[in-house]
């Protein structure tokens, strides 16, 4: 009977390995969930090399995820970027806040000299001054 418990013991924890590691592997799918809106803590405007660009500082909602898409729009005077984030499909991850530092190229060519608003995900406005 001891030999039966042992042998089902050694098989439940085979089986557990395998789980766990299953689980810590990127799966053969492409295939990302829907995309959300990055948790997004504060922006940074910077010229270089006669670009602006917008750092982004925020956190991913789980271990996985990752910049999935950026929407950039000009609207009068103001730039919205929507920056979305999302893990490969049915992926298992520690959900915990990931923090991501993330660079913008603003596409800002064509625009008149002047002060834009630049927002990213709708919230921290930010002000971007076109110099002449």
């Amino acid at each position: 009977m001891e030999k039966y418990l042992r042998a089902i013991l050694v098989i439940m924890m085979g089986t557990a390995v395998v789980l766990t590691l299953s689980a810590c592997t990127t799966p053969t799918e492409s295939a990302e969930e829907d995309g959300l809106l990055a948790f997004v803590d504060d922006i940074v405007i910077k010229e270089q090399d006669e670009h602006y660009y917008v750092t982004v500082f925020g956190n991913y909602p789980d271990a996985c995820s990752r910049v999935s898409d950026i929407q950039q729009s000009v609207e009068e005077k103001s730039i919205n970027i929507l920056l979305y984030v999302a893990k490969p499909a049915e992926m298992m991850c520690a959900q915990m806040l990931t923090p991501f530092e993330a660079d913008i190229l603003l596409t800002t060519g064509g625009l008149e000299p002047g002060d834009y608003t630049v927002t990213v995900n709708e919230a921290l406005p930010t002000t971007l001054t076109i110099a002449e």
